[in-house]
C-alpha cells in the first residue's frame, strides 16, 4: 500500500488513444515488468517480450486487430500472448471502466483459499523466531526444531508447512535445505502485519455463533494485534515528522499506545529529551511497551474515550497536559460503535480536557463502499479490514464523515496525509494522518 494522490480523475468511457508516450503506458498500466536476472536466457527474453507487449498493448486502443497481433505474438514467445490478452482485458475492464465482468472467479477463489493458512503459518512462524532465522538466510528443518526451545514438534507437519510455502512460490527446497525466494522474503519482511488478521481467530473459528447467534465471550488475541500493528505503522508515523519537529512541544502522549513504537523509534528522534507518556487499555500492550521503552518514558492505563482521566494522570506525574503533543493511532474506531461515544464529543473532551496546543494527530482508517472497492479489486485489504472490525463491535466511518466531525469540533485541519488510495483511477484513501491544530 502506498500514499496516493486524490486528485487522479479519468473518464470511464475515454478509451486509450493510439501514440500513448512508453513512459506513459507503463505508469497507467499499473504493471511492473517481470524480474528476469534470476531467469534462464529464454525466460528473461520471454519476460522482456512480455513486457513489450503490454506496453504496447496498453499505448493501442483495445480493438479486435489488437487482440488478434497479442495472440499472433504470443506463439512467438512461448504462450505469453494469450495470457497477456486476459491480463490486459481485466486491466482495460476493471482500471479503465469499472466493471468486473472480466474478473476469474477461480482466481479469487484460490486467493481466499490461501489466505485461511498464510497468516496463521507466518504468525507461528514469528512467535518462535523463525522468520528473523530464515531472513538470514538459508535454513534447514532442524533448525526449525531448535529455534522452538524446547517445545514439542512436529517435524512432518513444520516440513509440510514449509512444502506449502514452496508451492505459493516463496521458498525454495533443496534436500533439507530451505531458502527464501524474492517473493518469500517479502512477505516474511512483512510477517508481523499478519498478526493483525490473526488476532481475529476467535471470531473465525466460530463465525456460525457470530453470524447469528452474537460474539458473546469472544475476544480479540491482543499479544499479535499489538504486535502486528506496531510493525505496521511505521509509514504513517512518518507523514507527521514535518510536523512534529516543528512543534514547541515539551513531550508526547499516545493514547492507545500499543507496543510503544512510535514513542521508540520516532518520537525521541524527532523531539530529544522530550517527555514520553503512553496510554493504552490493554494489559499485554502495557507490558509489551514498558519492556521496550526506557525508564524515562511513563507507560500508564488508559482509554482514548476517557481524556480527563489521561489528564488528571500526566498531571499526577508532574506535567502540563497543555505542553505535549498528542498522538491517537488507530484507536477511535474501536469506540466510536458503543453507545455513549460521539466524535464531535469526544474531540471536545480532548480540547476541553488536555488543551492539545501543541497539536493532535489522529490515524485512522475509513469506510469505503464496494462501489470503489471494485473499481479495482484485490488491490486492498480493506474488505477483509472492515468485515472483521465491524464484526468485533468497532466502527469505521468514511473519510467525509471525519471531515464533517472535526469542522463540528473545536479542531481545525491544519494537514491531511492521504494513504492506502484505492479505487482505480479515481483515488480514495482508505486510510489518512490528520494533525489538527484547536481553531483560533
Amino acid at each position: 500500500m502506498s500514499r496516493g494522490s486524490t486528485s487522479a480523475k479519468l473518464s470511464k468511457s475515454r478509451p486509450l488513444r493510439f501514440g500513448l508516450s512508453v513512459g506513459s503506458a507503463i505508469k497507467r498500466s499499473g504493471l511492473k515488468p517481470l524480474p528476469t536476472s534470476s531467469l534462464p536466457v529464454d525466460g528473461a527474453i520471454r519476460a522482456r517480450g512480455r513486457d513489450l507487449l503490454t506496453i504496447a498493448g496498453i499505448a493501442l486502443q483495445w480493438t479486435k486487430p489488437t487482440q488478434a497481433l497479442f495472440r499472433a505474438a504470443g506463439e512467438f514467445f512461448s504462450g505469453v500472448g494469450p495470457s497477456l490478452v486476459d491480463e490486459y482485458q481485466s486491466y482495460r475492464i476493471t482500471e479503465r471502466v469499472g466493471y468486473t465482468g472480466v474478473e476469474k472467479p477461480r482466481y479469487v477463489l484460490i486467493q481466499a483459499i490461501e489466505g485461511m493458512f498464510t497468516a496463521h503459518i507466518l504468525v507461528a512462524l514469528k512467535r518462535r523466531n523463525v522468520i528473523a532465522d530464515m531472513l538470514n538466510g538459508p535454513i534447514t528443518i532442524n533448525t526449525i526444531v531448535e529455534a522452538a526451545e524446547g517445545e514439542e514438534t512436529n517435524q512432518r507437519n513444520i516440513l509440510a508447512g514449509m512444502q506449502y510455502f514452496e508451492r505459493l512460490g516463496w521458498v525454495q527446497i533443496e534436500r533439507e535445505t530451505i531458502t527464501l525466494t524474492r517473493s518469500g522474503e517479502y512477505i516474511f519482511k512483512r510477517a508481523a502485519a499478519f498478526g493483525v488478521p490473526h488476532s481475529y481467530t476467535d471470531y473465525i473459528y466460530y463465525m456460525d455463533q457470530v453470524l447469528f447467534s452474537g460474539t458473546g465471550a469472544l475476544h480479540v488475541d491482543r499479544g499479535p494485534n499489538v504486535l502486528g500493528s506496531g510493525a505496521n505503522h511505521g509509514k504513517y508515523f512518518k507523514a507527521a515528522e514535518s510536523f512534529i519537529r516543528r512543534s514547541l512541544a515539551k513531550g508526547f502522549c499516545d493514547i492507545g499506545c500499543g507496543s510503544g513504537d512510535f514513542l521508540r523509534s520516532y518520537a525521541r528522534k524527532w523531539l530529544p529529551g522530550a517527555k514520553l507518556f503512553g496510554f493504552d487499555l490493554e494489559k499485554v500492550s502495557l507490558d509489551v511497551a514498558r519492556d521496550l521503552l526506557d525508564e524515562g518514558a511513563i507507560i500508564e492505563q488508559g482509554n482514548v474515550k476517557d481524556p480527563a482521566k489521561i489528564a488528571r494522570t500526566i498531571r499526577d506525574k508532574g506535567s502540563d497536559p497543555n505542553d505535549l503533543l498528542y498522538t491517537v493511532w488507530f484507536i477511535f474506531h474501536e469506540v466510536l460503535g458503543q453507545e455513549d461515544v460521539n466524535l464531535v464529543d469526544l474531540l471536545s473532551a480532548y480540547r476541553e480536557n488536555l488543551g492539545c496546543d501543541q497539536g493532535l494527530v489522529i490515524c485512522e482508517i475509513f469506510d469505503i463502499p464496494a462501489e470503489i472497492l471494485l473499481r479495482q479489486p484485490h488491490h486492498s485489504v480493506a474488505a477483509a479490514y472492515l468485515f472483521f472490525h465491524a464484526i468485533s463491535g468497532q466502527k469505521v466511518i468514511s473519510w467525509q464523515e471525519w471531515q464533517d466531525a472535526i469542522a463540528a469540533s473545536p479542531f481545525e485541519i491544519a494537514e491531511f496525509h492521504p494513504f492506502d488510495m484505492v479505487g482505480g483511477w479515481q483515488k480514495t484513501p482508505w486510510a489518512g494522518v490528520f494533525v489538527l491544530k484547536p481553531k483560533a
